[in-house]
């Protein structure tokens, strides 16, 4: 089959900067309310401005990475100073770009003047808010020379500095065992030099780090350290980071329970189904066996009786660790309320005032004390931001005061106090505040049942955002990019309003909104996948040249958008003749179906059909696919038959892209019996030019004996003698298949296909993802270096075969990846696996697909329906567990 299962991700970590002289703030919040679409919303908008692990400012939350103020011995430079100050200034206004420009001319005044701490100073100064703005480039050349600088002084302080600057870089990238060994550093130094400020800032980072990648008992440690140090060290304003951090963690950690526990439960039931004598398994295949298959290990057992263990709480119950959290918010808020008033102070007092709204959304029994709480702090900031006439602190102190209000039902005065907000966000001006309370007023005017100005509100949040998207690229504990998966959020919620009313609209009024709401659905995926891949250019070409009208020939292509309450469809199709003679059946080319039913009915719906094809159980199978027809394809399906069309293109969301749909079953057949089925992300991101048979040049590599502790794939040296025979071929099998001489073969020839045939997995993040060479593991992203030449020459590369990949069950971000491969090498499609395939049913399957290629007349996705309905009618892998894993991705033609 193929390789690891990555875990499961369902808390994500916001990152929101108030940006500080010293540091940077995160506001968070995450929502659970009995109402359905609103508790969609509160997790949606945690995704806005909130943070798990809160960056509040550096003068507090990070003195190890910025409290590096000159000291004035060296700052009687004159312009330099003054220089580095008015840096500071800005920094406090949130102005970052002014601040880095006035730091970078200090770094130079300061090297003038050959005052090497000044220098230092200016350069830690001005990573910190480079990498604020997500530049992370230049923050690594800042950090370096300010690294060789400090160690010429042999000046630790600034050592230390340096490696804990270096590790939130490291994690903004995404690399966390990088993050994890240079905090490290900095802590050894720090305890070795007695450093305490140093300390408390880095044993909080690394609190961010383990809390963004769900490691809660760690990051909890870590912000238990640091606060007791903190106390320790007479800095309460530390105290209070540490303990509000370490707060949400516990708040993250029940929540992650919770979540996980209601994904789960049906699929432990699976098992406990399918060992009862009435749950029928493949009639071919015993309940437990052993087979040879695609996946890591020796020999896999499947055994039907596994269960799966949810308990990632521990022996601790989730209501004490909403009592954990709401004590350490409690020992917060007293810490804080001894400090004199400042705008730090004020920063905290937002957070703190963030987390006991968290904790009153998700705790009920104490949600009205700790509302309470949060009114108070926040009423308290706004007062102190008008003293200090700090107009962005002020924005987000009254714009989470009208959240409050909006929560509590209160509309009007939520309004009123929304709209204040974005007054000051204005005055600030600071559109990274203002698109959250315009964001904020959309939800407002859609609860009002204001449909055209909640639309309109949801376009200037959206206008807003774009206008700061580049830095939004990168943020600390963002190594996933979550900030732009608040973006996608937005697009989703602007969507369901799109589509609230479409029905009650005229025939031409419907086709509008219809095609706007496929558009924002098009940018939204577009979002996803460079999110995913960390590349903001990700197929921007194609963008900007395909209108998606124009791509349908003998096409469906079909949207199915899951909401909180409901399953949306939008379907573009061939033609629009189709109902000129049925009354009131619009004929435009693209329409509307809905069908009312919970978003975790289909997402649970979802895990229970993939794991019942991953072990063959035919009978649960067949009643899983049957109730997702019935959700997804029976409302549309006399459409689907008039339309004559050959083949379905879904653009799947969200748990859906986990599943093969053309195993989707009507109660006699499976879809794929009817039509050929794709893929894609996005079809704005695809290019449907047929591919000429008589010209195809196969790159075939795959590993068949066993390598790197991975089992053996005997049937990897059938496939790949199949593909020769049948096409011309370069073969690099076994230990032929080396890195080196990967790149050596595409660098010499052009290929119109590249086969690899050896195991490989997709994680939910790309740098976990990768493919098993003979000496060593190439990951996509080198992968797309390599392959993506192809996309500077004249004949692309037309498909890519991955034949024993997979992704895990319930992992949606890493099925995302797979749908995005052949966008991010440059292919125009790509045919891989789902999750662990058989080895020698992928080796039939695999081999009568190359053959239907051969033929000028066979589409890609006929190619594909062709190989699956051989498959169909071999006893012996007729069950949809065989055949179903196998998907086309992109280019159908």
């Amino acid at each position: 089959m193929r390789i690891t299962h990555t875990k499961w991700s369902y808390i994500v970590f916001k990152i929101m900067f108030l940006a500080r002289p010293e540091g940077g703030s995160c506001i968070t919040n995450t929502a659970t309310t009995d109402n359905a679409a609103q508790k969609h919303y509160l997790e949606c908008y945690s995704l806005l401005f909130l943070c798990f692990f809160t960056f509040l400012s550096a003068c507090a939350s990070r003195p190890a990475t910025i409290d590096s103020s000159p000291s004035q011995n060296h700052l009687e430079a004159g312009d330099a100073k003054v220089l580095f100050d008015e840096g500071g200034n800005s920094q406090l206004r949130g102005d970052l770009r002014k601040a880095y420009m006035l730091y970078h001319q200090a770094a130079i005044k300061f090297e003038q003047n050959g005052d090497m701490a000044g220098h230092c100073d200016s350069l830690l100064r001005s990573a910190y808010v480079c990498l604020s703005l997500g530049h992370t480039d230049k923050a690594a050349a800042n950090l370096q020379i300010a690294e060789q600088l400090a160690s010429t002084m042999a000046d630790q302080a600034r050592l230390g500095r340096v490696y804990a600057l270096q590790g939130n870089l490291d994690h903004s990238n995404g690399n966390v065992e990088g993050a994890q060994a240079n905090l490290q550093k900095a802590v050894s130094l720090a305890e070795k030099n007695g450093l305490p400020s140093v300390l408390i800032a880095v044993h909080n980072d690394l609190g961010n780090l383990f809390g963004s990648t769900q490691r809660y008992t760690e990051a909890l440690a870590e912000y238990r350290t640091s606060a007791l140090l903190a106390e320790q060290n007479g800095q309460p304003l530390r105290k209070t980071i540490a303990l509000t951090n370490g707060a949400r963690v516990c708040i993250a950690d029940a929540d992650q329970y919770l979540k996980y526990k209601n994904r789960s439960h049906s699929i432990q039931k699976v098992g406990t189904y399918l060992s009862d004598s009435d749950l029928e398994t493949d009639s071919h295949q015993p309940a437990k066996t052993k087979r040879v298959s695609r996946s890591r290990g020796i020999t896999t057992v499947f055994d039907s009786r596994t269960g799966i263990d949810t308990s990632i709480a521990g022996e601790k119950t989730v209501t004490a660790m909403f009592t954990d959290a709401r004590a350490m918010l409690k020992e917060a808020d007293a810490s804080l309320a001894d400090l004199q008033n400042s705008q730090d102070k004020i920063l905290n007092q937002i957070n703190l005032g963030l987390a006991f709204m968290d904790l009153g959304e998700r705790y009920p029994k104490t949600a009205s004390t700790n509302f309470s709480a949060a009114n108070r702090l926040f009423l308290q900031a706004a007062k102190s931001a008008r003293n200090f006439q700090d107009a962005r602190l002020l924005s987000y102190a009254i714009g989470n005061l009208g959240r409050l209000c909006h929560q509590e039902g209160q509309l009007e005065q939520a309004s009123e106090l929304t709209n204040e907000a974005i007054y000051w966000a204005d005055q600030a001006s600071a559109p990274e505040s203002r698109y959250r309370w315009e964001w904020e007023r959309a939800r407002i005017l859609t609860d009002q049942n204001h449909i055209q100005e909640a639309l309109a509100a949801y376009q200037d949040a959206i206008l807003t955002l774009a206008s700061i998207r580049d830095e939004l690229s990168n943020c600390y504990g963002m190594y996933t990019g979550d900030l732009r998966k608040a973006a996608n959020e937005l697009y989703l919620m602007y969507v369901d309003v799109l589509l609230r009313d479409v029905d009650d609209l005229t025939v031409s009024e419907q086709t509008e909104r219809l095609k706007m709401a496929r558009e924002v659905v098009e940018k939204r995926k577009v979002s996803e996948l460079r999110d995913y891949f960390k590349d903001d250019c990700l197929g921007q070409a194609a963008i900007e040249t395909k209108a998606v009208d124009e791509l349908l020939d003998k096409a469906v292509v079909i949207y199915p958008i899951l909401l909180s309450d409901r399953l949306e469809i939008i379907a573009a199709f061939p033609n629009a003749a189709n109902h000129d003679d049925v009354p009131g059946m619009p004929t435009a080319k693209i329409r509307h179906y809905k069908t009312v039913i919970d978003s975790q009915i289909v997402m649970r719906t979802v895990d229970k059909f993939r794991q019942s094809l991953e072990i063959k159980a035919t009978d649960y199978c067949l009643i899983q696919a049957k109730n997702l027809y019935d959700w997804i394809i029976r409302p549309m399906a006399a459409d689907l038959r008039q339309s004559q069309a050959e083949t379905l293109v879904f653009v799947p969301d969200g748990a859906l892209r986990s599943i093969p749909m053309g195993a989707l079953y009507d109660g006699s057949t499976y879809l794929i019996q009817s039509y050929g089925i794709a893929i894609t992300p996005g079809l704005t991101l695809t290019d449907p030019t047929p591919m000429n048979p008589e010209k195809i040049r196969v790159l075939a590599a795959g590993i068949q004996s066993a390598h790197q502790g991975f089992q053996a794939l005997p049937g990897v040296g059938e496939e790949l003698q199949a593909i020769s025979s049948l096409h011309r071929s370069k073969l690099l099998i076994d230990d032929q298949f080396s890195l080196e001489n990967f790149e050596e073969a595409l660098q010499k020839d052009q290929y119109n296909i590249v086969h690899i045939a050896s195991h490989g997995t997709f994680s939910d993040t790309v740098a976990e993802s990768f493919i098993l060479t003979a000496d060593e593991r190439l990951t996509f992203n080198d992968l797309s270096e390599l392959v993506g030449l192809y996309r500077f020459r004249e004949k692309p590369l037309e498909l890519l075969t991955l034949s024993a990949c997979e992704t895990a069950m319930g992992n949606d971000q890493a099925a995302l990846g797979l749908a995005g491969i052949a966008i991010k090498i440059g292919a125009r499609s790509a045919l891989a696996t789902l999750w662990a395939v058989d080895d020698q049913a992928a080796a039939k399957l695999i081999t009568e697909f190359y053959q239907q290629i051969c033929h000028p007349k066979v589409s890609r996705s006929e190619a594909l329906r062709q190989a699956k309905l051989k498959m169909l009618d071999d006893p012996l892998r007729s069950h949809p567990g065989y055949w179903a894993p196998f998907i086309l991705i992109n280019n159908w033609l």
